[in-house]
């Protein structure tokens, strides 16, 4: 299924499988496509997956965008659903998102998979401005200050690094 996540943030996007029982599996490749800036710091965990009972897949990222793993072991892979993770940074400034495309992927070296893409995306993170961004004040003065943006949410919290020299009231 589609995965959503929240930029600058790490996330773990399932790639799940039917059955496998009885169809004797044991090893496995595939190479997935996505969009080169949406990811960082990839990498693949079988944990709490279908994997996770057979060594450690071999993984290849050396060609940007596309995440290219093999697995084998000598006991056949049994059940359905999440087959390994893929853990990721969510990368892109400007947000949106990946598809994550699927192929030359072979099951025992000869079996096709029919396999179905997914897509990961995140909105852009948000830009904010404070007005006036700069200002000087005497003792007794008052100044007001606002936030405009885009993408950010109020409330917003407002602090001072120094509380001998000012305070922040509600207004």
């Amino acid at each position: 299924p589609d995965t959503t996540g929240v930029f600058n943030t790490s996330i773990s996007i399932p790639v799940r499988t039917t059955n496998l029982t009885g169809l004797n599996v044991v090893s496995g490749s595939l190479d997935i496509l996505y969009s080169q800036p949406d990811f960082a710091d990839i990498q693949i965990d079988t944990a709490n997956s279908l994997l996770a009972a057979i060594a450690t897949p071999i993984v290849n990222l050396t060609v940007p965008g596309i995440i290219r793993i093999s697995f084998a072991g000598s006991s056949a892979l049994s059940g359905e659903g999440v087959l390994f993770w893929i853990k990721c940074k969510l990368s892109n400034t400007a947000g949106g998102g990946s598809s994550l495309t699927f192929q030359n992927t072979f099951l025992n070296g000869d079996l096709l998979p029919i396999v179905q893409s997914g897509r990961v995306t995140y909105p852009a993170p948000p830009s904010i401005a404070i007005n006036p961004n700069n200002g000087q004040l005497i003792c007794g003065d008052s100044l007001h200050l606002e936030v405009n943006g885009t993408n950010a949410k109020p409330p917003f919290v407002w602090t001072v690094s120094d509380p001998d020299l000012a305070i922040i009231d509600g207004n």
